[in-house]
């Protein structure tokens, strides 16, 4: 281990702090997804701004923190531990923090954030390794909490710090969300290599190759009941010019010619979504994007889908989750179907490959109106298509919905995964659900399979593992 300097000052009034951010896994989910941890690098890049020293480890990549990852670990030698997660990524962010408290003498605190600090934090707090979940987004609350921390203070008052003070948990109020979107550094895209993620399976089921995730804004404006509030419910855009100057230094100084835009609602604002691909276009980078996090269907025109296609869109995902119109409303998303299905038959003729996203099993959802989604997946234009078991996750509207009712809250490592089928909060038999959802994908896939065939970006999408992933977890009931 590397002794530790004396402590130092960062210019700004306070000690440098040395701090490792670790984006956790879920060592049972298959197919394991990896793209760059975009949470982790904007945390890190923030962090640098103000002065501290930040290492990033993603544990997808090792498949877990084992002996070689802990040798890196102990010789940053860590003041502060920060550990990033999904609610299904929990059970090795806990054991991460076991390990590297028990082997690392220098880390002295440890802070759990992610989607996982945001919806169990008390969860989160309940081991004895973990001093604070920093809930929603983490830049400014996580340098606040390191600040303290350095400082030789505790966590109150810091909004969106949840921590332990005489063994009650305690919180520093709601998350700051009203920070302009343009205000932050981009990602510390140094800290991690690119090339280590293009071999990897992908989110948004393409195959292997050198790419860039990107955030082109925060948060979303709708209220669905099964989303988590992690950015706030505002709409908060990047400019078209800072989009464009992240995507230049990528393009120049990091030799990428294909991104993946991971915003919950990219084409919310119209004339943003234009001014993005036409800057693009005009640039003539030649680029390949795709949107495996789900567009907004009904948002989508001709006018906006001919200018996607002409700066390089060549696969979207559309999130629709529900045909029948009495869902729609009950889980406040009022999708417009019809203009939905009018995007996929653009989308299609222009030769852009889409993936349907469908939730099955909603509480009060009857078979027939599960048959309503199936038959509209099926008769849809959308070369791909998967179909999802609908979880409540802690801390969304749809668990307080549901807890306290009869209906089964599955808890515990990989229960809250939406490819697992782990029971179902509709009315069926577990046994009739898990037969729906086969029936769905033989539906899709067994009609008109010249959807898959012939799409015309077919060289670049994984169909083995596309249908296969997905197909696999419904037929055998996970």
């Amino acid at each position: 281990m590397c002794p530790r300097d004396s402590v130092a000052s960062n210019g700004k009034g306070s000690a440098v702090a040395r701090v490792l951010i670790v984006k956790s896994i879920n060592m049972k989910m298959w197919p394991l997804e990896i793209t760059l941890p975009l949470g982790p690098l904007y945390l890190a890049s923030y962090l640098r701004a103000a002065g501290h020293q930040v290492k990033v480890l993603d544990l997808r990549l090792s498949r877990g923190l084992g002996d070689s990852q802990m040798e890196s670990v102990k010789e940053f030698a860590p003041d502060v531990l920060g550990l990033s997660a999904l609610t299904v990524e929990s059970a090795e962010l806990h054991r991460a923090a076991e390990r590297i408290r028990r082997e690392v003498p220098s880390c002295r605190k440890v802070a759990v954030g992610g989607p996982y600090g945001t919806s169990s934090p008390e969860r989160a707090l309940a081991d004895e390794n973990v001093d604070a979940a920093v809930a929603g987004e983490g830049e400014a609350a996580f340098l606040h909490l390191v600040r303290a921390w350095e400082a030789g203070k505790g966590a109150s008052g810091i909004p969106g710090v949840h921590y332990r003070e005489g063994g009650k948990i305690l919180s520093g109020g709601s998350p700051d969300t009203s920070a302009d979107a343009n205000s932050y550094p981009f990602p510390a895209w140094d800290l991690l290599h690119f090339d280590d993620y293009a071999r990897a399976p992908r989110m948004c089921n393409l195959k292997p190759g050198r790419y860039a995730p990107i955030f082109t804004s925060r948060s979303c404006p709708y209220h669905c009941v099964f989303c988590h509030n992690v950015f706030g419910k505002g709409f908060r855009p990047r400019s078209p010019e800072n989009v464009l100057e992240e995507m230049e230094l990528l393009v120049t100084k990091r030799n990428v010619r294909e991104f993946e835009i991971s915003d919950d609602i990219f084409n919310l604002d119209r004339e943003r979504t234009l001014a993005i691909c036409e800057g693009i276009a005009s640039r003539g980078w030649d680029l390949r994007i795709a949107f495996p996090n789900g567009l907004r269907a009904d948002l989508l025109d001709e006018t906006v889908l001919t200018a996607m296609k002409r700066a390089g869109v060549y696969f979207m995902a559309l999130a629709v989750e529900s045909a029948s119109p009495r869902l729609q409303k009950a889980i406040r998303k009022n999708l417009d179907l019809d203009r939905a299905s009018r995007a996929m038959e653009i989308a299609r003729k222009l030769g852009i490959t889409t993936f349907g996203f469908f939730m099955l099993g909603f509480p009060t959802e009857t078979e027939e109106e599960m048959w309503q989604t199936i038959r509209f997946a099926r008769d849809s234009k959308l070369n791909l298509a998967a179909f999802f078991t609908v979880t409540a996750h802690e801390g969304t509207e749809l668990w307080n919905m549901v807890e306290g009712t009869d209906l089964d809250l599955p808890v515990g490592d990989g229960a809250w995964h939406y490819g697992r089928f782990r029971g179902n909060l509709s009315r069926l038999s577990d046994k009739h659900f898990a037969r729906i959802k086969r029936q769905a994908y033989m539906h899709f896939y067994g009609h008109r399979p010249q959807r898959v065939l012939f799409c015309r970006t077919l060289g670049r999408v994984s169909l083995l593992y596309v249908p296969q992933a997905f197909l696999r977890k419904a037929v055998v009931g996970r």
